[in-house]
């Protein structure tokens, strides 16, 4: 740690007097993994890396070219259609991540190529005219320790060394997350992610830092950042929350190493009661379930997700996106999350507009309990468009709101027949257990790709009730 500390002080201290190496008009390439992809979001570290030169006095132009999961092969395969042939004198280059983190997979980068692959995409960028700017590999979660990470060091050690010999400008952004989150950790006590949304991809902290490292090596002053930090603030979805912070708490926090946003929405929410939901990493692992830019969740098979725990008398909240025709569900009190079909509660979610469910009947529409009990209210919007669903379950009693809206109120207690509901709709074969004699705790899940179209789930959490 003390040498990362060093690596990013001395780095600090040579940009301090260092010109801006940037000029007006210049075009810049971005090429990277999914980190860079969502870095070119509205406050992405991208477009933070554009307004922190304008704030410097460069006028520039960004040219974008982050493919999610991405290695160094791939990168080399498409550098001629994503830089070379546009124009570019300058690029920058995030690669290492996926090389490393693949091997979880078998489908790793081994060191050896990894450094034929760089060094290609180096030569290739000299012969161009095009200046490349090195940019370390960020961590592998939020753990130094970890194997990911372990791995990943001798990855960075030759980009240092290979920066150094090619005399390419250096973004250590490694060394600059690992001091970045010794810093905060000092201040913030809390668990969890502190600069990114999954370990992996940055929230608005760890966009800064990533910013403010590559604006570094640019050349930008240290005298710029708190002026670039205050424009970075007023970036549009620069906070996920939108709360009203004077300046000088804004600054307050951001010196304690905390993102204000962050904070302020822990701080409500702890007020409130709500907690963020821990899911089984067994479903991550497994490849079917994604958590993208934002903590956006997704599902490309029929497989459930699960929370650690189990709930009882509680209130779940989330936003909810389905893709035309998707057919998902939110489940509760499940007592066996291995065949959970027959043995819990499910709230169906349902495209209901597609030609595809158009005409099922309304037992079996968005918001209700699937198969037993029609909503009261269709408050959804359309495919594509997130929702937001709130459902409370204290005992037998489940209110589901949709779009701030009840559109299901209604006891289990009446669900007394495995085979007739009680507006005597015939209940679907794989349901034969009656509704009433089903535990009312037990974890949370959500339904994944039944329909053979995606759903996205976002902004999980749940709090009890009585």
């Amino acid at each position: 740690m003390k040498k990362l500390a060093v690596m990013a002080c001395l780095a600090a201290a040579l940009s301090a007097s260092a010109e801006v190496i940037i000029g007006n008009g210049d075009r810049i390439a971005f090429l990277g993994d999914s980190i860079t992809a969502n870095g070119n979001r509205p406050a992405g570290y991208v477009n933070m890396v554009m307004k922190g030169l304008e704030v410097a006095g460069v006028k520039a132009e960004k040219v974008p070219a982050g493919v999610s999961g991405h290695k160094s092969n791939e990168m080399l395969a498409r550098l001629e259609k994503d830089v070379l042939s546009k124009n570019v004198k300058w690029m920058t280059f995030s690669c290492g991540v996926n090389d490393v983190w693949h091997f979880d997979w078998n489908k790793g980068i081994p060191l050896d190529d990894y450094k034929r692959n760089c060094s290609e995409i180096f030569d290739k960028c000299a012969a161009a005219g095009i200046k490349v700017i090195v940019l370390t590999a960020t961590m592998i979660r939020e753990d130094a320790s970890n194997k990911q990470n372990t791995m990943l060091v001798q990855y960075n050690d030759w980009l240092r060394a290979e920066a150094k010999r090619r005399s390419l400008p250096l973004a250590d952004l490694n060394a600059d997350m690992q001091a970045e989150l010794a810093r905060i950790r000092a201040a913030d006590k809390t668990p969890g992610n502190k600069l990114t949304v999954d370990g992996v991809h940055m929230a608005f902290p760890g966009d800064c830092m990533m910013a403010w490292g590559v604006l570094r090596a640019m050349g930008v002053d240290e005298s710029k950042k708190g002026e670039i930090y205050a424009a970075w603030r007023k970036m549009p979805e620069a906070w996920k929350y939108e709360l009203k912070l004077t300046d000088e708490e804004n600054e307050r926090l951001l010196k304690a190493g905390i993102c204000p946003g962050d904070l302020a929405r822990r701080a409500l929410d702890a007020m409130d009661g709500w907690k963020s939901v821990k899911w089984r990493r067994s479903a991550f692992e497994g490849g079917v379930w994604k958590m993208g830019v934002d903590g956006v969740m997704t599902a490309t098979k029929d497989d459930a997700i699960w929370s650690d725990a189990s709930y009882e008398n509680f209130e779940l909240d989330f936003d909810y996106k389905l893709d035309a025709g998707a057919n998902s569900g939110v489940i509760i009190y499940a007592e066996d999350t291995k065949n959970w079909v027959p043995n819990a509660i499910e709230i169906q979610l349902l495209d209901d507009n597609n030609e595809r469910w158009k005409k099922d009947a309304p037992e079996l529409k968005n918001g209700s309990l699937y198969g037993h009990v029609a909503p009261t209210a269709f408050p959804a919007k359309g495919a594509g468009q997130w929702n937001h669903m709130t459902i409370k379950a204290v005992g037998q009693q489940i209110t589901v709101t949709i779009n701030g809206q009840i559109a299901l109120d209604y006891s289990l207690a009446k669900l007394t027949d495995g085979k007739v509901a009680p507006s005597g709709f015939k209940i679907p074969g794989h349901l034969p257990r009656p509704w009433s004699t089903i535990r009312t705790s037990g974890p949370i899940g959500f339904q994944g790709m039944h329909g053979g179209a995606l759903p996205y789930f976002r902004n999980v959490r749940i709090r009890s009730v009585k």
